[in-house]
């Protein structure tokens, strides 16, 4: 059981969730799709594996490009944002509010697995660059999108590529 710190991972899991994974081993393969619990510097993260070795990950205008393909979005569930949540996105998505009902986006891999991702405002990690992930690595993304460390940003700003033996759980959704 891993207690969410932050709203990296909003709407999957919102900060203070405790959210249960299935131990990661060298059973398991990391599967495009899977939340994952992994270790960094004694600190635990939690985010969600888009890119494994071998593929190219590139983000334009908050778009997600697999090896050269966008993947599919489309307009998912309204959500309850809170400045509990997340202040700073709370207020800039609700006109200074500090809560609002807002349009999560539904993004699909090639594979069919979809899930629902908050991406609400303009960023500067809206637009990244073309990354390749390296072999014994996978690429993370958090679901909110407007407010994740994650592989778009190299360590120590962000996680950069996520070795595979840092992996420590994988968490089961719905």
């Amino acid at each position: 059981m891993f207690q969410t710190s932050s709203s990296a991972m909003l709407p999957t899991f919102a900060p203070g969730d405790c959210p249960i994974a299935r131990l990661y081993n060298d059973t398991l393969k990391p599967q495009r799709g899977q939340s994952i619990a992994f270790a960094e510097n004694g600190l635990v993260f939690l985010f969600r594996i888009i890119g494994l070795a071998g593929d190219q990950i590139q983000l334009i205008e908050g778009e997600v490009f697999l090896n050269g393909t966008a993947l599919k979005r489309e307009r998912g569930q309204s959500f309850r944002l809170t400045g509990k949540d997340d202040m700073r996105i709370a207020q800039d998505a609700c006109d200074g509010q500090t809560e609002c009902d807002v349009s999560l986006t539904r993004e699909t891999l090639p594979d069919g697995t979809s899930y629902e991702v908050l991406d609400v405002s303009d960023t500067r990690l809206d637009t990244a660059a073309l990354f390749t992930v390296p072999k014994g690595h996978v690429f993370v993304l958090g679901d909110n999108r407007d407010n994740a460390a994650d592989s778009r940003l190299p360590s120590p700003m962000g996680r950069g590529f996520i070795a595979l033996n840092s992996l420590i759980g994988v968490f089961e959704e719905e």
